[in-house]
């Protein structure tokens, strides 16, 4: 490195408070199953984040972030719990979130 480079800091991971977003409609498609999340960026929802689905008390099953939108997110269902079937109004909420 020569003297003019400068490093980048690194990333703080830091957790995030519950209930930021919210499941809008799930969308079946033939071999897999997609959500429409209420939240964006601002929502740390970015492509890439594993998210908890949840009732508020129970926890469903997980998401994973695969595009982000102005106002809305959709998520890849990746995990059930047994706990119940995901429905609109469940909640969202990353399970990390990467800080700059």
């Amino acid at each position: 490195m020569s003297g003019n480079d400068e490093l980048l800091p690194r990333p703080k991971v830091q957790e995030i408070q519950p209930d930021r977003a919210t499941i809008i409609e799930i969308i079946p498609l033939s071999s897999v199953d997609l959500i429409r999340i209420d939240g964006n960026y601002e929502n740390n929802l970015a492509p890439g984040v594993v998210c908890i689905v949840s009732d508020g008390e129970v926890v469903k099953g997980e998401v994973i972030i695969i595009h982000t939108r102005i106002k809305t997110a959709y998520g890849l269902i990746t995990k059930f719990s047994g706990q119940g079937d995901f429905i609109p109004g469940d909640r969202i909420t990353p399970k990390r979130s990467i800080t700059f």
